[in-house]
């Protein structure tokens, strides 16, 4: 294709799109355009008559993002979700084509074209070479006798056969190939050792023999499901198949003649930083089905949270906590002496039918500890107690160390190592080289054999990377209880000068995954809490805050966990909003109140109010009130009203606006001022009481002079009592106010609030393209924001999808329906009362659009659910729900306009109209009646039927 053809196509193309643009925003120029996508109108309209070509591609693309976005009806190319990221660079792949055929060119990088992403490849921007994870094939790693103890046990090695757990495989199975969305998460928890990450590897297994492409999401610090070494690791997100030698490491990667799909295994998933996992499922840009299977020893927090972002995508997902794998002693048996039987002949050992130690007891539940008394059986004939057996394997291991020192390397280096690598590996040689050096306190050279002589003992798994570490975690946990002080078992005893060496240089050897690693290993060790841990995180609790939310909550629950180190870590908490360690800032406060029972009265009620607030910011509501009432039982004095005012926040949310009116009064009979005048006149709009509140809303304005959130109460409270030119003057003030205040989670939260408030006021006056235009600007700040760990940020942004969907169902109802179900994915966790009535809307919402894409029974579906959520299922109660508020009267409107567009049901539908009227009038809300009959009046029109 010629130049001047190319610039004709460019010219075509974006003319189109802008056409469309400005058909969906009711703009009359090319000039609004301009203005509405922040482009220059000069520039833009040479491009679109083909007298110039952008000078580079990303001037384009700049320009060419929001008008894709607009006219798709597509979160922004940096959206977290999986399939709209593939879209993206789809889009843009095209366009950079496109652009070369015009006759432009971009700055090249390295002597290479500037490519847009393609499918299979990472966005620009995001080299895998910045990721602290990688996304590589599967593989399991192939026996070998000479394999120390530690390995032959690593579920990777796969030194014992599959066996047990069919009902888990079944259920894998069924969740991989059940029909329905491209996308599904699954996540599998429970204890270190029970056989998580064997599970995984036979599900890929099996997944692999139908054709499913399988790869590992990992932290760069951990080695649990290990590349092939024969494979170079790829600079980007996914790997083709290519080949690989079997006589290495087994290989689950993409299969290139058949694939059903592909199968992405992220094991400890709770150790990756929230935003990195996220990013991680992200950059599995592949096209065809995806599951995901998460492993992590517990839920928590940074479950919430991919769970939010999940629901925001929606892409279904799950949690199955693992349970044990031998209940019953014959259980445990049978799994025993199939241990010995592979460990003998991967060893090529003969032995005879050995019998089984004493296997009764919880801990021999999990198939780690069932396998560690078979091996040590099978090496030595010991056949003890666990910790007898774990003794006799740590002779072992140690003794392969010793055999493998080359000349001129001390042991006790060696064994240093092993404790080094433990808790920092793996790394990149240089990196590893001066860990060492430092560690050691010893030279380059000294270094580099000691180096050498661990890379003879545990290769590495993937090129580049040594300082191999000890698995499975359960076995290292248990070698770094014995190697520091304290930590002496049966049968095991490092040399006293290794052991105080291993204590004095922890401090200087731990880095946050160290940390979470040393802590794991505590739960288990209760020592190490005592002599180590505290000790560590008095000087340092940055390590344990950085290492994330499922350390701290680990520590939270150590028996040994020291009330000062908990107050120390508090205090580098981030604020109580924030997504990634809010449920961990809440545990830290609730093990703090247990440790402290007998703090002074004042000091007590500090801490339960600030639990209370930490608990109400997750979602805990139960326990936020039982705290809240507690700490009100013995607060005086300034304490009173603030806690007053926490407990009114606390009902609010459990959607008792009168009882949160009471308590926010008492407040303010307490302590009057703008704070507590506020709180009142805010309750006043859930209560259905707008002129009750409109004086506190005025006193509040009065006190707090210019305070944006007051003026946006007192506009929304104008707004319901239908004042709307005072309202618009309020909200503009309000408007004006917040464009000189900038930064603070709090300022844009109310923002969002005088953005959903005046959108409302727009519409409800008749001007929907602007309300439709404040909406737009409220969801791409909801974007911005941290949502995930508060119900109210959240309930917020799903009704302002609602209210979208509410205005665009008649007019554009593809865009209506995407709303709708992403406002209801967005609550589907979060049952509330405060979340009902934002769930109904959205279901309501939803109906009209199904039933104007003339989905009729899905529509028809749709619209009872939304009535079952507010109480009105049955017809014999609409006359008497339809007048305890309007939502009921609305759903009753919406579900009789739903059956006359679908011609059915005709009978029940008068009666919804005719309980909605009745209720209605009784309401007398005008506006609303408005809007029933628009309603009405739209579906009679469609179906041609009349009542």
């Amino acid at each position: 294709m010629d130049r001047m053809t190319g610039s004709g196509e460019l010219k075509t193309e974006l003319s189109s799109l802008i056409d469309e643009f400005t058909r969906i925003r009711a703009l009359r120029s090319r000039a609004a355009v301009a203005a509405a996508i922040g482009a220059d109108p000069k520039r833009l309209s040479d491009w679109i008559s083909g007298a110039h070509v952008p000078q580079t591609f990303d001037a384009l693309w700049k320009v060419v993002v929001p008008l894709l976005a607009e006219v798709h009806g597509r979160p922004g190319p940096r959206t977290r979700h999986p399939q709209q990221l593939l879209w993206w660079s789809e889009r843009r792949g095209h366009w950079h084509t496109v652009y070369e055929r015009a006759g432009g060119r971009a700055p090249r990088r390295n002597g290479l074209p500037p490519d847009g992403p393609t499918p299979n490849t990472v966005p620009e921007g995001h080299r895998e070479n910045e990721r602290p994870y990688e996304i590589t094939p599967l593989t399991v790693s192939s026996a070998q006798g000479s394999m120390p103890p530690s390995r032959l046990l690593s579920a990777d090695s796969a030194v014992v056969r599959f066996t047990g757990r069919s009902s888990e495989q079944a259920a894998l199975e069924a969740w991989r190939d059940n029909p329905g969305p491209e996308w599904r998460v699954r996540l599998t928890h429970g204890a270190g050792g029970l056989g998580k990450t064997r599970l995984a590897l036979r599900f890929a297994a099996t997944a692999r023999e139908k054709g499913w492409r399988t790869l590992a999401v990992r932290p760069r610090r951990s080695l649990p499901l290990a590349p092939s070494p024969e494979r170079p690791v790829p600079p980007s997100g996914i790997v083709g198949s290519g080949s690989s030698g079997r006589s290495v490491g087994q290989s689950y990667g993409a299969s290139p003649d058949r694939s059903s799909g592909t199968l992405v295994v992220v094991d400890y998933a709770d150790r990756l930083p929230m935003a990195d996992l996220l990013q991680a499922l992200a950059d599995v840009l592949v096209p065809g089905e995806v599951r995901v299977l998460l492993l992590a020893r517990s839920t928590g927090g940074w479950w919430s949270r991919v769970t939010d972002d999940l629901d925001a995508s929606l892409i279904p997902h799950e949690a199955v906590e693992l349970g044990p794998l031998a209940d019953d002693l014959p259980a445990r048996l049978a799994h025993f002496h199939a241990a010995v039987d592979d460990f003998s002949a991967t060893l090529r050992r003969v032995t005879p039918r050995l019998s089984a130690p004493d296997l009764r007891g919880a801990r021999y539940q999990q198939v780690l500890a069932l396998h560690t008394v078979a091996l040590a059986a099978v090496l030595d004939g010991t056949r003890g107690t666990l910790d007898e057996a774990t003794a006799a394997l740590m002779r072992r291991e140690r003794a392969h160390w010793h055999a493998a020192t080359p000349p001129g390397t001390a042991a006790a280096d060696l064994e240093r190592v092993v404790f080094i690598a433990t808790l920092r590996g793996p790394l990149p040689y240089a990196e590893a080289v001066l860990v060492l050096q430092k560690a050691l306190s010893s030279d380059a050279e000294r270094a580099e054999r000691a180096l050498e002589a661990h890379t003879v003992c545990y290769p590495p798994s993937r090129p580049g990377l040594l300082l191999e570490p000890l698995l499975p975690d359960r076995i290292a946990e248990d070698l770094l209880a014995r190697l520091l002080l304290g930590g002496a078992r049966p049968g095991y005893d490092p040399a006293p000068l290794v052991s105080a060496w291993c204590a004095d240089v922890l401090p200087r050897l731990l880095d946050p995954p160290g940390t979470a690693r040393l802590v794991d290993a505590a739960q288990h060790h209760p020592h190490l809490t005592t002599q180590h841990v505290n000790g560590l995180l008095s000087a340092h609790p940055d390590l344990l805050v950085r290492a994330g939310g499922a350390a701290l909550t680990t520590y939270t629950m150590l028996s040994g966990a020291d009330s000062d180190v908990l107050r120390r870590l508090y205090g580098l908490m981030p604020p109580e909003h924030d997504p990634a360690l809010g449920e961990a800032a809440a545990s830290v406060l609730g093990r703090l109140h247990a440790l402290t029972p007998e703090l002074p009265t004042e000091q007590q009620v500090a801490l339960e109010y600030e639990w209370g607030r930490r608990l109400l910011a997750v979602g805990d509501l139960d326990r936020a009130y039982t705290t809240a009432q507690r700490a009100l039982e013995t607060a005086n004095g300034d304490a009173r009203p603030h806690v007053l005012l926490l407990l009114s926040e606390i009902q609010e949310a459990f959607g008792q606006p009168e009882n949160a009116l009471a308590a926010a009064r008492a407040a303010l009979a307490l302590a009057p001022g703008a704070r507590t005048e506020l709180r009142v006149a805010a309750l006043h709009l859930p209560a259905g009481d707008p002129e009750g509140g409109l004086p506190h809303a005025e006193a509040a304005v009065r006190l707090a002079g210019d305070d944006p959130a007051a003026l946006t109460v007192y506009a929304a409270l104008l707004t319901e009592t239908g004042a709307h030119e005072a309202a618009a003057e309020a909200d503009a003030r309000a408007d004006a106010l917040f464009g000189t205040r900038s930064g603070g989670l709090s300022i844009e939260r109310e923002r969002l609030v005088q953005l959903h408030n005046r959108a409302v006021r727009l519409d409800r006056s008749g001007r929907t393209p602007e309300a439709l235009e404040v909406i737009r600007g409220a969801l791409e700040l909801c974007d911005r924001l941290p949502e995930n760990t508060d119900d109210r940020l959240t309930t917020r942004h799903a009704g302002l999808l609602a209210l979208r969907s509410g205005m665009t169902w008649s007019d554009a109802p593809e865009q209506s329906e995407h709303d709708a179900t992403r406002a209801l994915a967005l609550l589907s966790h979060r049952s509330s009362p405060t979340t009902r009535p934002v769930r109904a809307w959205a279901t309501l919402n939803r109906a009209m659009s199904l039933s104007a894409l003339a989905r009729h029974e899905e529509a028809l579906r749709v619209t009872e659910d939304a009535l079952a959520l507010l109480g009105a299922s049955g017809a014999d109660s609409w006359p008497v729900t339809a007048r305890l508020g309007a939502p009921v009267a609305h759903a009753l409107a919406t579900f009789a306009g739903v059956r006359l567009a679908a011609g059915a049901e005709l009978d029940r539908a008068r009666a919804a109209i005719a309980a909605a009227l009745e209720g209605y009038a009784a309401l007398s809300p005008t506006e609303t009646v408005r809007r029933t009959e628009e309603i009405a009046d739209a579906h009679r029109t469609r179906s041609g039927l009349a009542c």
